[in-house]
């Protein structure tokens, strides 16, 4: 009896799940969009997560409607309205600062400037810092995902996943604050607690999502991750040869030479700038470094080294 009423307990818990699901649905019905993300370390349930959440607001999401990079979150969040996206936070170069910027702009504008369009963002990441300050203010609620390696009596492994809903408080006013999602329970505001997750196939059954819409996404990630691979061998190829960092190395020596010797002979900072085409602080910095230029030198001339770390 006690197993029945663990899992009527989780039944019940888990129909919390659907009260998010209807924040984003209600959104479209007053011409607005809503954004909701889920974040948490790998393997913690996150694409299956905001997979099958997608799918629970839009009955026709497909695999187009998955972005990886940020020109498909682009083309997707141009051409499609009143519909789910969900936005993988899966590239190695995801987390790059201008990536991040170009990231945020795009997801404000889609919000604030173009929410007209209803689209409901999913968006996966691995911790929320990645979302700065202007974005997480307009995050509906974010999720931070929890998943629990067990056994089966039979000792069977299996995972057992979580979700925790969190909000962003704020009066507009004040500093914002993140806290526990609350929702009216006889009366008072209470804390909606942890939304136990069913296991996958349960759950993309309920939520609507296909083993062929599956199928289709899993196929859509390795290529991505090939075509990063691709990218990445690319761009090793471009690194200068042991010739251009031999000359390299004795222009900048020969430079800061230079520039030191002028300074001697009370040229101007300001002067030397303005020849040499650079800011004034460009200048400082490269002569705050000359100091160093012998020890540069002698680590890049040296035939056993291979650094291009010299500026």
């Amino acid at each position: 009896m006690s197993g029945d009423n663990e899992n009527n307990e989780k039944s019940v818990q888990f129909n919390w799940f659907w009260y998010f699901i209807d924040i984003a649905k209600r959104a479209f019905l007053y011409n607005n969009s809503s954004f909701i993300s889920a974040i948490g370390k790998r393997r913690s349930g996150k694409s299956v997560f905001t997979l099958g959440a997608a799918c629970a607001v839009d009955p026709d999401f497909s695999e187009e409607q998955v972005c990886f990079g940020l020109k498909e979150l682009k083309e997707q969040l141009n051409e499609k309205t009143q519909t789910s996206i969900v936005w993988e936070e899966a590239g190695a170069s995801a987390y790059a600062r201008d990536f991040m910027n170009e990231r945020n702009k795009l997801i404000i504008k889609t919000l604030q400037v173009y929410g007209y369009r209803k689209i409901a963002l999913f968006g996966n990441f691995q911790h929320l810092k990645f979302l700065d300050g202007d974005v997480r203010l307009q995050l509906d609620c974010f999720f931070k995902m929890k998943a629990f390696n067990e056994f089966t009596p039979e000792g069977q492994p299996f995972t057992r996943t979580y979700a925790y809903p969190y909000a962003i408080v704020t009066d507009w006013i004040q500093d914002p604050v993140i806290a526990p999602f609350k929702v009216q329970k006889d009366g008072v505001f209470m804390p909606i607690g942890s939304i136990p997750i069913p296991d996958m196939e349960e759950f993309f059954d309920v939520c609507g999502v296909s083993k062929g819409l599956y199928k289709s996404y899993l196929k859509k990630k390795d290529e991505y991750f090939t075509e990063i691979g691709e990218e990445e061998v690319e761009e090793k190829e471009e690194i200068f040869s042991k010739r251009e960092l031999k000359t390299l190395t004795r222009v900048n020596q020969a430079y800061l030479s230079l520039a030191s010797r002028l300074i001697e002979d009370k040229v101007t900072k300001t002067k030397i700038a303005e020849f040499s085409g650079i800011p004034v602080s460009t200048l400082n910095v490269w002569l705050g470094k000359s100091e160093d230029a012998d020890e540069w030198a002698k680590r890049i001339l040296e035939p056993s080294t291979t650094t291009t770390n010299f500026f």
